[in-house]
């Protein structure tokens, strides 16, 4: 298996003071173009890609980075929860309590990305909730590591995995699939820019040698001119 994982296009999150923070930000304008020049990218070099799957995160920036990928590679979206941010949807409360919110729903899915397939756990509600409040880094870690396991039943496999996710999960897998977690994001963290490929192949011979985890590169923007490097 191959497995590319690629973080969001730059958000309005990304650009504005902590105060202004929206709980499920669009992606700005330069976020639109990362993303799209991402997604020609990929067409041009399909045959070296060869993406079989595209996951993204239910989160709005994901779902519009994920979009122009899935128009030029022609591929549904599988909307996957587990590779959403961490702390999920929340806002903070004036009295400093993270309030949970709802996230986009199954119908506000199916109108604005008609090509997402979206699971069971995305309703007519939503996918977050008030009861989950701001989720932990612990809790994010063992998220992370679920999702690895679900990766490493595939790493066999001839697929090519695509994930559209954020910088903080895109941190925490990478130490997950590299055996790193739990490991706290101030001791060690993968910097990623927006609409940044981390690229890792899963059991590759190399000569005498059978590999389990081969990192390619991560963090690579070759897709992307020097003024639309964002963090």
């Amino acid at each position: 298996m191959r497995l590319f994982i690629v973080r969001h296009g730059q958000s309005t999150n990304n650009v504005t003071e902590p105060a202004s923070r929206v709980e499920d930000p669009a992606l700005t304008d330069i976020g639109q173009q990362q993303a799209h020049l991402l997604a020609q990218y990929l067409k041009v070099n399909a045959t070296d890609y060869g993406i079989t799957h595209l996951y993204a995160s239910p989160m709005k920036r994901a779902l519009q980075t994920a979009y122009p990928i899935a128009d030029a590679l022609d591929l549904p979206i599988h909307v996957w929860p587990d590779i959403c941010e961490q702390g999920g949807i929340y806002l903070d409360a004036a009295d400093g309590t993270a309030v949970g919110l709802p996230g986009l729903t199954r119908a506000q899915i199916g109108t604005d990305f008609p090509r997402a397939l979206t699971p069971a756990a995305v309703t007519d509600a939503g996918w977050w909730g008030a009861d989950r409040g701001r989720e932990t880094e612990a809790q994010a870690m063992a998220r992370t590591l679920q999702v690895a396991q679900d990766l490493n039943a595939r790493a066999h496999t001839d697929e090519r995995i695509m994930l559209v996710t954020h910088g903080l999960f895109l941190s925490f897998l990478l130490q997950a699939i590299l055996r790193q977690l739990p490991t706290p994001l101030e001791e060690l963290f993968y910097k990623s820019y927006n609409t940044s490929v981390a690229f890792i192949q899963f059991h590759e011979t190399l000569g005498d040698y059978h590999v389990q985890r081969r990192v390619w590169y991560t963090n690579n923007v070759v897709h992307l001119p020097r003024h639309l490097w964002t963090e």
